[in-house]
């Protein structure tokens, strides 16, 4: 059927055809123009979608959303024309021969037999896009590496150190409802020896503190506008600093944690933490004010004795020594 249509459009745009039946400027070869666009954006959907005709409506605003069903079984729930770049991402997840599968929470990656969980649909298909596909984090060599992870979230970036051959990764996740999640991860994994997780926060000094879980940000976070706050719910939790958790020699520290890697590297030149961190940092960033932003990043880096700072994307850097 494809070859069909592709051959029916073919002829359609054909200088030829265009002469005789006067389409050359109309609205209607405009309107062509987009169902040939359409076939070249989801070249496909008729190998991997059940119901391909469904993403045809959603794209040309027929019908508002639809669960898209695939082949294999997966079914991509509510899909709507804002989440079409999502099912994009499932595409190239499973073309990586991963397996995802939804679940009454949300989404489950399995990854030869490793299971990691996410309660957000959309949210789990981008971090798992972000993290396996694009291999944010693949910088350096963890094979044997202590690691930690500051903005664990539900252990994603904690399990990819892991199956990439850490030998111990700390993990540190503030936000209790997700940690339910994330220790849920650990133990399906069976990595309570490997996977050392904590509830609760890092930052410059030891303190009490509240933070916003906000229904349409996805992280939460102290560092909100008022606006955001008032949309979400508060959350009480207790906060440490890097040198009273830091025992012993790390090789690698990743920081994603809305805004708090500003305290935990002033936290490290105030202390005098250096030394401890072997190989390298990798973070994202997070605009604060106009003192917190990624300029000052790099200051309190090299500050540290970090000589190879790179940005990996907008939000994203990773350093060297």
């Amino acid at each position: 059927m494809r070859k069909l249509l592709k051959k029916i459009l073919s002829l359609i745009f054909s200088d030829k055809l265009n002469k005789i039946l006067g389409l050359r400027n109309s609205e209607f070869k405009k309107k062509l123009l987009k169902v040939s666009n359409f076939f070249t954006k989801f070249p496909w959907w008729e190998k991997e979608i059940k119901n391909w005709i469904n993403i045809f409506l959603i794209y040309f605003n027929i019908q508002k959303k639809s669960n898209i069903i695939f082949n294999s079984g997966f079914i991509f729930k509510d899909c709507t024309k804002k989440s079409l770049f999502a099912l994009e991402r499932c595409i190239k997840i499973f073309d990586a021969n991963y397996q995802l599968k939804t679940t009454n929470q949300g989404i489950q990656l399995n990854i030869n037999g490793v299971f990691i969980n996410y309660s957000n649909f959309i949210e789990g298909i981008g971090l798992i896009y972000e993290i396996f596909i694009l291999d944010v984090y693949g910088k350096y060599n963890f094979k044997n590496k202590i690691v930690m992870d500051i903005g664990g979230y539900v252990g994603d970036t904690a399990i990819y150190f892991i199956s990439k051959g850490a030998k111990k990764v700390y993990v540190y996740e503030i936000n209790r409802l997700i940690y339910q999640l994330l220790e849920y991860n650990i133990k399906q994994n069976k990595l309570e020896e490997k996977l050392i997780a904590n509830n609760f926060g890092v930052g410059k000094e030891r303190m009490k503190t509240d933070f916003y879980v906000v229904p349409h940000i996805s992280s939460s976070s102290m560092h909100l506008t008022e606006k955001d706050k008032k949309k979400g719910k508060r959350i009480s939790a207790t906060i440490f600093p890097l040198d009273e958790i830091l025992k012993e020699p790390i090789d690698i520290l990743k920081l994603d944690c809305e805004g708090s890697e500003y305290s935990i590297l002033e936290n490290i030149i105030e202390k005098g933490l250096s030394d401890k961190i072997r190989e390298g940092i990798i973070l994202e960033t997070h605009y604060v004010d106009e003192k917190r932003n990624s300029n000052y990043i790099i200051e309190l880096l090299k500050e540290i004795g970090f000589t190879k700072i790179y940005s990996y994307s907008e939000y994203m850097m990773y350093c060297k020594k």
